[in-house]
């Protein structure tokens, strides 16, 4: 993977160093190995650092893709493509399918056939946002540690607008608002969360798109947080858990939970522009 950035007359300014953070926000782990690979050129010469280039000078950043992820064998597993270039790939997850491989589901995952996709060329699994295994949409992998590093970091700074569309048990009232609770872990279980003093506070925003005879309704989330499990619980907080939600509702044998990522809006890691990738 390379990046050539072109030097302006602001940048004239800054080391090749503060550039390589300041303006391609690579993490310092990725400048020290582009350093020993010698993996930083302007106008085709290696260059160091600390040096200063001239307004129109070449700087290329190259990021070879060695590694292969181990411990993931591939697995022929059709995977749906919303989106795909030289830094990113996006992918429509179904419900029933984990993103990796855990102590219950050794096989059979999306990890497994990402790898499949990739399985002619050098491929380390980077997904930058996790969904339950019972839940569908946008899974969002890295396709180098320099995409790795700039999404994660849209993630930690909470930028990346998430909209989930779910099925709720009941009709919010009112139609539309923000949760704002702490959630914590549950005191008798290692898996279950729940709203709580002592937790860390998360915020939920939610609009009902559609209500229907049954009772049930068709729910826009925006979680402006990421706590384990957030729409779950606070939908559930409100007196409207999901649909056949095992954990939070009422359970129904054979019947799983709907929830369903539908759109991520970011920052491109190249290109800088804002991009909205949508999963139907």
């Amino acid at each position: 993977m390379e990046i050539i950035y072109t030097i302006t007359e602001k940048t004239s300014a800054y080391s090749v160093g503060d550039i390589l953070k300041k303006e391609l926000h690579l993490s310092r782990r990725i400048i020290t190995k582009l350093k020993k690979q010698n993996g930083i050129t302007a106008n085709g010469t290696p260059v160091f650092t600390n040096a200063f280039l001239a307004p129109g000078c070449l700087l290329k950043v190259s990021l070879p893709e060695n590694e292969h992820s181990k411990n993931l064998l591939p697995e022929n597993i059709p995977i749906d493509v919303l989106y795909e270039d030289a830094f990113l790939l996006a992918v429509n997850k179904p419900r029933g399918l984990p993103v990796h491989p855990t102590r219950n589901f050794k096989s059979g995952t999306l990890a497994g056939g990402i790898m499949y996709y990739y399985r002619n060329e050098p491929f380390v699994f980077r997904a930058v946002n996790r969904l339950d295994k019972d839940t569908s949409g946008i899974v969002l992998i890295a396709k180098n540690q320099f995409a790795a590093a700039c999404l994660s970091k849209q993630w930690h700074e909470k930028s990346v607008q998430k909209i989930y569309y779910a099925i709720t048990e009941g009709v919010p009232f009112p139609l539309s608002g923000t949760i704002q609770t702490s959630i914590s872990l549950s005191p008798d279980s290692i898996i279950k969360r729940c709203v709580s003093q002592t937790g860390t506070l998360a915020i939920t925003e939610y609009k009902t798109i559609k209500t229907y005879d049954n009772g049930k309704a068709l729910v826009e989330v925006c979680p402006k947080t990421g706590k384990t499990h957030q729409i779950r619980v606070h939908m559930a907080h409100i007196g409207c858990p999901l649909y056949a939600d095992f954990l939070y509702g009422n359970e129904i044998i054979h019947q799983t939970f709907y929830l369903h990522c539908h759109s991520l809006s970011f920052v491109h890691p190249h290109t800088r522009l804002p991009i909205t990738i949508t999963a139907p």
